[in-house]
């Protein structure tokens, strides 16, 4: 069977700024995350942080996810490449692999654990870290 469900760009945008800011759980895979491509050169066309603005949500959008490879000075960073057909991809698999967070995110019940498991999905492709 298969369904569909629609997830609007205002509740990504919610997740994002729930995986970037004040998380420690992120912070310890994720050494960074930038916007590139042609919304890094509009950057001033989104609300601060640019993260946060659903309209880069709605359409084309590039991503690169920094990820801690080596955690030993100096680090080692492995660069993901994020457009919107991960986030596709990874909401995907977080819903069948993760269900109980796909389903606080859709119920707006996520916590910090949540934003961290959403972002591994949607730049590993599973859960790595925890």
């Amino acid at each position: 069977m298969r369904i569909r469900i629609d997830i609007p760009p205002e509740r990504i945008a919610d997740m994002m700024v729930g995986a970037i800011e004040g998380n420690s759980m992120t912070r310890s895979w994720c050494a960074g995350v930038y916007l590139r491509g042609a919304w890094a050169r509009r950057q001033k066309q989104l609300e601060a942080p640019w993260y946060s603005d659903p309209k880069l949500y709605k359409g084309s959008f590039l991503l690169e996810v920094h990820e801690i490879a080596e955690e030993t000075a100096p680090w080692k960073i492995k660069k993901h490449a994020i457009n919107g057909a991960r986030f596709r991809k990874g909401l995907a698999l977080m819903a069948t692999e993760a269900s109980s967070h796909f389903a606080a995110m859709l119920g707006e019940a996520d916590d910090n654990v949540t934003h961290d498991v959403f972002l591994q999905y949607v730049v590993l492709g599973k859960l790595v870290y925890g």
